[in-house]
């Protein structure tokens, strides 16, 4: 199990659950999906359907800032579900800890929850290819040359072990 459920980063206290689809509250599914629409949608300008069906079959990993707020989100799939391989994507920060290094701290911790859970060794994601070397930072290798989805560039990267 991965321990702690609480940490501290930038002396600050968060806490994390990983929930599948259906032991979610319908407040936690609510708050999820608010803030991902308002990154996605809204900050990002992306005209996209956020509920693809997907969600029923995933982890959902959720950082809590010590007010309860989502600080960050992630979303995680076995294999065999969108691709091959096990997937994790809707990664995200709330807009107060953007450039804090919470993103890392969020992404790592789906890593860890993935594996733990599925057991899954190879990943694949869909990255947005400005951050490219922060997935790389983490061992995945671009497989794809840059295309637009939803209006954004992105990058289909992969990491095996």
């Amino acid at each position: 199990m991965i321990n702690p459920t609480h940490f501290t980063h930038k002396d600050r206290s968060f806490s994390f659950v990983v929930k599948a689809f259906d032991a979610l509250s319908i407040e936690e599914l609510y708050a999820i999906l608010k803030i991902r629409q308002e990154v996605f949608v809204v900050e990002q300008d992306c005209v996209f359907v956020d509920s693809d069906g997907y969600d029923l079959q995933a982890y959902h990993l959720v950082v809590y800032d010590e007010a309860h707020q989502i600080a960050g989100y992630a979303r995680i799939l076995a294999k065999d579900t969108i691709y091959d391989k096990a997937t994790i994507g809707r990664v995200l920060t709330s807009k107060t800890y953007r450039q804090t290094g919470l993103g890392r701290e969020v992404f790592r911790l789906a890593v860890a929850s993935l594996l733990e859970r599925l057991g899954e060794q190879a990943i694949k994601i869909q990255a947005q290819s400005y951050l490219l070397t922060f997935y790389e930072s983490f061992g995945f290798k671009s497989i794809s040359d840059a295309y637009l989805d939803t209006g954004i560039l992105h990058n289909d990267m992969v990491r095996t072990i």
